[in-house]
């Protein structure tokens, strides 16, 4: 590490992978150095390179603030019109069925305020509510 002459700066991390901008410094001789470095100076993860006996490199992103990591927009779920159709006609016959049974449920209570003796083979008993 005592041998490493050199001052990097780039830009902050971004999801662009079409852009990157930056310097290296040398401070090898007596005047320093300045080299600008741009995106065909980047090697992203993955990439492999041929025809090519060795390279040095360094790694300026790491982690969750690497480019690759940036630009991940999350799990693409691709799905079908007929899928879709589906998924649409599921909810509203869940709703229709909600729907019917709350109004059915309604219904019967009123029913059964109004007329208590239609239902002859239901026996209506009435709750008291002093707890007589």
């Amino acid at each position: 590490m005592e041998n490493f002459n050199y001052y990097i700066s780039t830009q902050k991390p971004n999801a662009d992978l079409n852009t990157f901008q930056g310097y290296v410094t040398t401070f090898k001789t007596d005047e320093n150095v300045k080299k600008g470095l741009r995106n065909d100076n980047i090697i992203y993860r993955g990439c492999a390179l041929r025809n090519t006996d060795s390279i040095k490199g360094l790694v300026i992103y790491a982690g969750c603030n690497a480019k690759a990591m940036l630009s991940n927009q999350g799990i693409f779920h691709k799905t079908s019109k007929l899928e879709k159709l589906m998924n649409r006609d599921i909810i509203l016959f869940a709703a229709l069925l909600l729907i019917l049974s709350i109004s059915a449920a309604v219904a019967s209570m009123q029913v059964q305020k109004s007329d208590k003796d239609s239902n002859w083979y239901i026996p209506y008993v009435p709750i008291e509510r002093d707890g007589r």
